[in-house]
């Protein structure tokens, strides 16, 4: 029994370094472009925010104002 419980851990732990593979392999894959190519202030100014405000609360603001 105990063979067998060690034996799934082992393809558990097989699986999940695959799948993070192929994932990081994804990821590499795809372009990063931005939605909006904001100048460097405003970027600045949104780094501000989310720090004194939370991401959420910033990403609702900017949400609201398009």
């Amino acid at each position: 029994m105990g063979d067998k419980i060690e034996s799934n851990r082992l393809e558990t732990k097989r699986f999940d370094k695959a799948l993070d593979e192929i994932l990081d392999i994804f990821n590499n894959i795809e372009d990063d472009e931005p939605i909006i190519n904001f100048n460097v202030e405003v970027l600045e100014l949104i780094e501000k925010a989310k720090k004194k405000y939370g991401i959420e609360k910033v990403s609702e603001k900017i949400s609201m104002q398009l």
